[in-house]
């Protein structure tokens, strides 16, 4: 299947993983921003995350999300070493008197 044979297939699992793990970061800030402005609430999301099969699947699915992204991470960062090759950059020498902006 393409998405897994290839670089730009790769790349796709890559941002989608990505996408879903910051999706969580902000509903995870959200639920907890609630405790702010209420602890009722606080605890009624706790209270149902906590009782739900569902959460817990999600877990699960939120932890191979991780270690597809880690892996493909691993996987394209090789893949880049190897087709560059020993050059890194083009030119590596830094110029006298050009500020870091312009750089």
């Amino acid at each position: 299947m393409w998405l897994f044979n290839s670089t730009i297939g790769r790349k796709v699992v890559m941002s989608v993983t990505g996408i879903a793990l910051i999706l969580f970061l902000t509903f995870h800030c959200c639920m907890n921003v609630a405790a702010l402005f209420s602890g009722e609430a606080y605890n009624w999301i706790c209270e149902l995350l906590g009782a739900n099969w569902y959460a817990v699947v999600a877990t699960l699915g939120l932890a191979a999300l991780a270690v597809i992204h880690i892996v493909y991470a691993f996987i394209l960062t090789m893949q880049n070493r190897r087709a560059r090759g020993s050059e890194r950059y083009e030119v590596t020498a830094k110029p006298d008197k050009v500020e870091w902006a312009s750089q």
